[in-house]
């Protein structure tokens, strides 16, 4: 008895099998319209597990269209005494660390993640939605920190829980895919949402979204002047965010939406905006604070930040026709100073390991 129905269960699972594999292959030849962020492939081992984003020491500048990191290595760090320091302060293109780290912690740097944004990453064929995505959580790459969520965050703007809140927030489906996709790979990201005024209304979209159009030129030649340019204006809202103790985020992602987005979709490339944005991510990780710095002679301005596992990160925007910069952090009873290269026009970014 035990024997015939054990041969019946197996009959039964042979052909429940053959029945469902055709009919099963023909549902997922289905159309199933524009796919998903979440599929989206970022590595050659999918099953490798994600390890915790890493801001390591070295150089990057916004003088192309990808950071330049791995090719920067940190540069020779010499040690002075606190008295030459203080000789070495007043000449132009000296920047010293002067005061230890204040103001509350800063979230990091980063960009808004629309529904418009969305529907462009979605529509992407691959590889070229994997690369565009791939680019976006790339520490050697843009290496945002900070993902915002409709709207263009200010002072309103408040962390929240998107798995919560997405029905609140009634947020596009593929923005929560594209967190979901990010939070296993970027632990150190921070989900921001557009705060409601009193009157329940999301303030309205910036400008320079709202009046964007579809295809309308947005960048040019890295290195030029109109690069340089824009770089220029975008170190001007970067500082005036940090200094202020609030996320910089960009009003739009994609330069196919907005003349102030940050990546060409179709090539994964920066634009000018972006570069700056990818060099103010690598310094101002989440978690960072802020020092006080001096900055001697003209043609050159700087921001330090003291990072939250040890260790310092400078911001350099080259403004004039100093070519390299002296920078100057304690270390102990010495001071370590460190030569970098400026290129014309660009904001760089030095990451100083603990000493």
């Amino acid at each position: 008895m035990r024997p015939r129905l054990v041969v019946a269960l197996v009959v039964v699972a042979v052909t429940g099998f053959l029945a469902w594999g055709p009919a099963g292959l023909a549902w997922q030849d289905q159309p199933t319209g524009p796919g998903s962020i979440s599929d989206v492939t970022l590595g050659p081992e999918p099953g490798t597990p994600p390890s915790a984003a890493r801001w390591g020491a070295g150089v990057v500048d916004s003088a192309g269209d990808r950071p330049r990191g791995r090719s920067r290595p940190v540069p020779r760090v010499r040690r002075s005494t606190y008295a030459a320091a203080a000789l070495r302060a007043t000449r132009p293109g000296t920047v010293s660390v002067v005061g230890a780290a204040r103001g509350r912690r800063l979230a990091g740097v980063g960009a808004v993640v629309d529904d418009d944004d969305v529907r462009v990453l979605a529509d992407l064929s691959e590889p070229g939605r994997s690369r565009t995505v791939a680019a976006l959580i790339d520490t050697d790459a843009l290496a945002l920190s900070v993902l915002a969520l409709g709207s263009r965050p200010d002072r309103s703007s408040a962390v929240a829980d998107v798995e919560r809140d997405a029905g609140r927030l009634a947020l596009h489906p593929g923005v929560v895919d594209l967190v979901e996709v990010w939070a296993p790979l970027r632990p150190d990201l921070v989900p921001l949402v557009q705060g409601r005024d009193r009157r329940g209304r999301a303030p309205a979209r910036s400008v320079a979204a709202s009046r964007a159009g579809r295809g309308e030129a947005v960048d040019a030649a890295p290195g030029s002047r109109t690069w340089r340019q824009v770089v220029a204006r975008t170190v001007d809202e970067l500082y005036a965010a940090l200094d202020a103790g609030r996320a910089p985020v960009s009003p739009a992602l994609l330069a196919d939406l907005s003349p102030a987005g940050l990546l060409h979709a179709d090539t994964a490339r920066l634009t000018a905006r972006g570069a700056a944005y990818a060099v103010a991510a690598r310094a101002v990780q989440p978690g960072s604070r802020a020092l006080a710095v001096n900055v001697g002679g003209d043609g050159l301005t700087a921001r330090a930040f003291a990072r939250p596992g040890g260790g310092t990160t400078v911001l350099l925007h080259r403004t004039g026709p100093v070519r390299a910069a002296f920078l100057q952090v304690p270390d102990g009873r010495r001071v370590a100073t460190v030569r970098v290269e400026l290129a014309p026009g660009a904001l760089t970014a030095v990451v100083l390991d603990p000493r």
